[in-house]
């Protein structure tokens, strides 16, 4: 009896050290992630911002900068493993990728039975588009008085 509880202690000992690859952490997953659609007349770009609503679930919009799109509700977002899921039922659609880093995440976007290759990128920050409300010389047009 004593030498099963060694051997089960030990099993437990052992197990603590296995490595936990393969295993993604809730900060790794949080965050604002970009990439670019290629559909071939066209590049969009799409960016997922992803939020941990709760300690094992999370909640995430989508941006497309290049159609003037904000805020998009997506559905559920499942982690599983190093993969990554994210549900977009207002679009018909879903993107299903696997991260190869903690800033990288090789996928494909998927909608109206199709699919484009989507590799994301995690951002330092929120997604901002360049567009001053004050330009500044010189512009890109001819500048005249008008009396």
């Amino acid at each position: 009896m004593k030498s099963i509880t060694k051997i089960l202690l030990l099993a437990v000992w052992a197990l603590s050290f296995q490595p936990t690859f393969g295993q993604i952490e809730n900060e790794q997953v949080a965050g604002f992630w970009m990439g670019t659609l290629d559909l071939g007349s066209m590049n969009m770009r799409l960016v997922f911002n992803i939020s941990v609503s709760s300690e094992d679930s999370f909640e995430a919009t989508m941006d497309s900068p290049d159609q003037g799109a904000k805020g998009i509700s997506m559905g559920e977002v499942t982690v599983f493993g190093d993969s990554l899921r994210i549900e977009a039922p207002l679009l018909q659609g879903f993107y299903l990728g696997k991260f190869t880093s903690s800033t990288n995440i090789e996928g494909e976007w998927s909608q109206a039975g199709r699919d484009f290759a989507l590799d994301l990128e995690k951002q330092a920050g929120a997604f901002v588009l360049n567009r001053p409300q004050e330009p500044k010389p010189p512009f890109p047009y001819k500048k005249e008085e008008v009396m």
